[in-house]
Formats: structure tokens, sequence, C-alpha cells
């Protein structure tokens, strides 16, 4: 009889072990996964952060140029051109009708990438008889918005976001917010469309 007490005591121990080791085991191994996250996005916001700094120089000098009357350079207008596509490596478009799949990029573009496209249409406008306090006021609302999303994709106030966090954002609609209807690029969108400066341009979707 004090045999089988002693027996069902170290089993009862022994499962307990058991269970104690395989809750902490659990755990140890959602805290790696959660600091791996973390660091994966570490090494995404420093990727992006390369490009976004290189977006809000090209930004900062296409205001510039504009407001002083300097020529708008065909390489700056490159330069932004490619920082649109560098970014859709980091923003995807948000998808649309099943029809659009024979397109290079389907869907429309997010928000962040619209800041930067209608900073680039707008500064090829013919600049005669424009009030330049109020074209500076437009580019850089566009530059502001940019600087607002990109802020939110670093995690800037809350450094412990980790990948799981960025992709609820990159999908969040609020943060695509393809409408066009962000009042700086709404404000941008007006002027390009308006008769008289229209271009026909194709742009970018």
């Amino acid at each position: 009889m004090r045999s089988l007490e002693i027996a069902q005591v170290i089993g009862i121990a022994s499962f307990i072990t058991t269970v104690t080791a395989l809750t902490l085991n659990i755990l140890w191994s959602r805290r790696n996964r959660r600091e791996a996250s973390i660091r994966d996005r570490a090494s995404f916001n420093a990727g992006f952060r390369k490009w976004a700094d290189a977006v809000l120089a090209a930004m900062s000098a296409a205001l510039h140029h504009w407001q002083q009357g300097e020529p708008i350079t065909t390489e700056l207008l490159g330069e932004l051109s490619a920082l649109i596509h560098q970014g859709r490596l980091f923003l995807l478009n948000e998808w649309r009708a099943q029809d659009q799949h024979s397109l290079e990029f389907p869907g429309l573009r997010p928000r962040m990438l619209d800041c930067i496209y209608y900073t680039y249409r707008f500064v090829q406008m013919p600049r005669e008889g424009r009030e330049v306090s109020e074209d500076w006021d437009i580019l850089f609302r566009l530059q502001a918005c940019f600087v607002r999303d990109a802020q939110r994709v670093m995690a800037l106030d809350a450094p412990e976001s980790n990948m799981e966090d960025l992709r609820k954002l990159l999908r969040d609609p609020e943060f695509l917010d393809t409408s066009q209807m962000h009042p700086a690029i709404l404000a941008a969108y007006t002027e390009i469309e308006r008769p008289s400066s229209i271009s026909k341009k194709n742009g970018y979707r």
C-alpha cells in the first residue's frame, strides 16, 4: 500500500513537472518568435527609412525648385518616378476587380505613393500665372502627409511593434486610403486636372 502511494506521488510529481516544462517551453518559444518578429520589423524599417529619406529629399527639392522658379530637371523627375516604383516593394496596391489581372500594377496606389505621384505630376505643370504661396502649400502638405504615414510604418510611437502589427497596418483601409480624398492629395489632383492645365498624361496606377 505504501509503495502504491509513493508511486502515485511520483506520478503526480512527474506529470506536474512535464506540464510545467511544456508550458515554459511554449512561453519561451512565443517569446523567441516575438523577439524575432520585432527584429524583422526593425530590419524592414531600416530599408523603409532609407527609401523614405530619399523620397523626402526629392520632394523637398521639387518644392524648392518650384517655389524659386528654378527648372524642374529631368533628373529630378526621373528620381521621383523611380521612388514611386521602389515604394511598391514596401507598399502594395489595394487589389481591385479581377479584370485587372493583366495590368502591371493591378489595383490602386496606397496614399503614400499618391503623395509622391502627385508631387511628380504637379511640378510638371506650367507655372505661368500661378500663385506661388498656394502651390507651396499644396506641395508641403503632400510632403507632410507622406511623413505622417511613414512615421506609422516605422512605428515611432510603438518601438516594440512586430511584423504582425506591420501587416495589419499595411492592410488597414484608413492607412491605404486609395480614395484620393485626403485634403493634400485632393488639392493637388484638383489643380492638375483643371481644364486649363490638364496634360492628359498617362499616370501610374
